[in-house]
């Protein structure tokens, strides 16, 4: 009975873990700055493959939401690319404040 109940919470768990791997889902911020780094990303000449996950660190100011910084991991090439479509003091409208939001891009 208690290694049943363990299994199943570990399922659990690494099945909610997958799930917030990606902000874009809940935040609508996320979401069009996600969109943002896809497009620049297929804008590349070149086709380009694997994986980044984004950290971007925000900064409140009334109903505004500027980008702060951003850091990367994963493929340096399609990172960098990634990161062109973004700049440091964009802007964006929201309702709910985060102060990082997680993004992940793959190709």
């Amino acid at each position: 009975m208690i290694l049943r109940t363990l299994l199943i919470a570990f399922m659990l768990s690494g099945i909610s873990g997958a799930a917030i791997a990606d902000d874009s889902h809940t935040n609508k911020v996320a979401k069009k700055i996600k969109k943002r780094v896809e497009r620049s990303i297929k804008r590349y000449r070149k086709p380009l493959q694997g994986y980044c996950n984004y950290m971007i660190e925000m900064e409140h100011k009334g109903k505004y939401a500027y980008i702060k910084r951003i850091r990367y991991a994963g493929d340096k090439k399609i990172c960098k690319v990634g990161k062109k479509g973004l700049k440091k003091g964009m802007r964006f409208k929201y309702k709910v404040p985060e102060m990082y939001i997680r993004i992940h891009v793959s190709e």
